[in-house]
């Protein structure tokens, strides 16, 4: 019985991890979706909570199945119901290969874990949002990509 009361808790969060966060493509990279971390979803089974004027951490493992010269990285929020992306502006973060843990080139059956720390800036309406952040190739192909439900509120 103590064993189940141990266990349970890391089993919930195991899945509050996965439940959240969605593959939504890449095909030059395998990804463990429930080793994804994103300190705005900690605890949560439903959706992640964007505080404006905060910063949120993501990190995402993954193994490249091929080499990779350069990374590209894009964030967007969708916009339910019409499936509407709109960037975050990431600026000199969009470069993958700088100041996030990736040392480009990429080898393939390397693990590597690429970090942002997205800024949810004051301007930021309050609304719900699916999150996407995408890891293109040089040649624009999508290497990761991943989707979490988000709801954005005043700090």
């Amino acid at each position: 019985m103590r064993m189940f009361a141990v266990l349970l808790p890391l089993a919930l969060l195991s899945l509050s991890k996965a439940s959240v966060v969605k593959d939504c493509g890449g095909s030059k990279a395998v990804v463990d979706l429930s080793q994804v971390d994103i300190n705005a979803c900690h605890g949560r089974v439903d959706r992640c909570t964007l505080v404006k004027n905060r910063d949120v951490t993501i990190k995402l493992p993954f193994t490249p199945t091929e080499d990779i010269q350069r990374l590209k990285a894009r964030a967007s929020g969708v916009l339910s119901p019409l499936n509407v992306g709109v960037p975050f502006n990431l600026r000199e973060k969009s470069n993958a290969c700088v100041n996030s843990g990736i040392p480009c080139p990429l080898q393939p059956n390397t693990h590597y874990t690429y970090t942002l720390k997205l800024p949810i800036l004051s301007i930021y309406p309050t609304i719900d949002v699916g999150v996407k952040l995408e890891l293109e190739d040089s040649t624009g192909a999508k290497v990761v990509c991943v989707e979490f439900p988000a709801t954005i509120v005043n700090s």
